[in-house]
């Protein structure tokens, strides 16, 4: 299940997004319980900001505006996203897990830039 860190950490308009993803969270633990000896394994992938068409409908002062909120609020830690394929990478690696074990939750972040 994909859900979101902001189920975390939600972030200044974000609106019910959060919350939202949060039932995923619920969903995804609740089978875990439910699917527990079957041979069937859940588990809720967290992506971080992913450099996806969310929120490009907005006009650049909005976009600066929120990006601003998460900083002030201490969301922002640099401007970095994933890529689509990191987070399928990352999916990836969760499902490919051999039998006997499993990922429980996996959040997936981006990489803050290497200074020199």
């Amino acid at each position: 299940l994909i859900g979101s860190d902001t189920s975390r950490t939600a972030r200044p308009r974000s609106g019910a997004y959060p919350a939202a993803k949060s039932a995923v969270d619920t969903m995804a633990f609740q089978l875990q319980s439910e699917l527990e000896g079957t041979g069937v394994r859940a588990t809720v992938v967290r992506p971080g900001p992913v450099a996806t068409e969310m929120g490009t409908d907005f006009d650049e002062d909005t976009i600066v505006d929120v990006i601003n909120d998460w900083v002030r609020f201490g969301h922002g830690r640099h401007g970095r996203m994933c890529t689509p394929a990191q987070l399928a990478h990352g999916v990836v690696a969760a499902v490919s897990l051999s039998r006997g074990a499993y990922v429980r939750e996996l959040e997936i972040q981006p990489e803050a830039p290497i200074e020199p």
